[in-house]
């Protein structure tokens, strides 16, 4: 399992189900230093949550004095895989659409563009809303956005992993980032917006 590198999306887990989005300032060894002010007393101890290359991924950390670091910085402990859910997952308080490219296996037809509505989206994923037609295990290219505006993502690669049928004809659509760590910063503000 990989650690986190400067620039990537973290979130640190709180009590309640809650978290804090952040960022990697620097990197020194297994230390961090965070995009937050440093106020936790050295020595106390946390959980940090990225989305590496294979899914969620969690780590114990405990708060070091690091002179001269301008942020918060951590000594990460053990690497492991962390339940997909650990990411926490937001509903942006503004429409985005999505649009969702099917990418063909060799010997496959090619299929049609999907569109829809961003319904939820974490370091790990997102999900959306469309009447359109979708396999799982299919890889898609999302692009995210407002109409009339620069996208937020413009083709990121994802899996689809969850499809859920809805009485009012719609699918619920669950996909998985195929590499994460190039979505994080975009992700990071809209779940702390």
């Amino acid at each position: 399992m990989e650690q986190p590198g400067t620039g990537d999306a973290v979130a640190i887990n709180l009590r309640a189900g809650r978290q804090i989005p952040t960022s990697v300032v620097a990197v020194h060894g297994s230390v961090l230093e965070l995009n937050l002010p440093s106020v936790l007393a050295p020595g106390a101890t946390l959980k940090l949550v990225w989305a590496g290359r294979q899914g969620a991924v969690g780590a114990d950390a405990s708060v070091v004095a690091r002179p001269g670091a301008g942020g918060l910085c951590v000594e990460l402990g053990a690497i492991s895989a962390a339940e997909r859910r650990t990411l926490l997952r937001a509903r942006p308080d503004r429409a985005l659409a999505v649009t969702a490219n099917p990418v063909a296996r060799p010997g496959q037809r090619e299929r049609l563009t999907m569109r829809g509505a961003l319904h939820d989206i974490s370091l790990g994923g997102l999900a959306f809303l469309t009447t359109g037609s979708v396999h799982l295990g299919d890889t898609v290219m999302i692009t995210l956005g407002q109409p009339m505006a620069e996208p937020l993502l413009t083709n990121v690669a994802a899996r689809v992993v969850h499809l859920t049928d809805r009485p009012d004809g719609r699918r619920l659509v669950s996909c998985a980032f195929d590499d994460p760590r190039s979505v994080g910063d975009v992700v990071s503000r809209l779940v702390a917006a």
